[in-house]
Formats: structure tokens, sequence, C-alpha cells
């Protein structure tokens, strides 16, 4: 686990969004953590992932 909190559960993340900022929104509402394969498509897309966890978790 890093410093955004994410492991490695890709299995687990919810299918019903198209977007990976929806999907991460989702987990982290259910007080889960991302994967780093759904954290590093934030990164890319220039989403800062400390501001987005910390207003969106639980």
């Amino acid at each position: 686990m890093n410093r955004f909190g994410t492991a490695d559960n890709q299995r687990n993340e919810p299918e019903n969004y198209d977007s990976a900022l929806g999907r991460a929104i989702a987990l982290w509402g259910m007080g889960r953590s991302i994967s780093m394969a759904l954290a590093a498509e934030l990164i890319e897309q220039g989403f800062d992932l400390p501001s987005l966890e910390a207003r969106h978790s639980r």
C-alpha cells in the first residue's frame, strides 16, 4: 500500500462507472482503497490523487 492508500484490488472495482474518476470516487465512498492501476490512470489524466482522496474518502 502506498501513500495514496492504493492496493491491488482492481478485480473488485465498481463496473457501473465509465470513467476512472467515477470508479475511484465510488471506491473511496465505500471506504475502500483504489488499485495501483486505477491510481496510475488518474495520475496520467492529470488528477491530484491526495486531494481527490481527501475529498471523497469516508
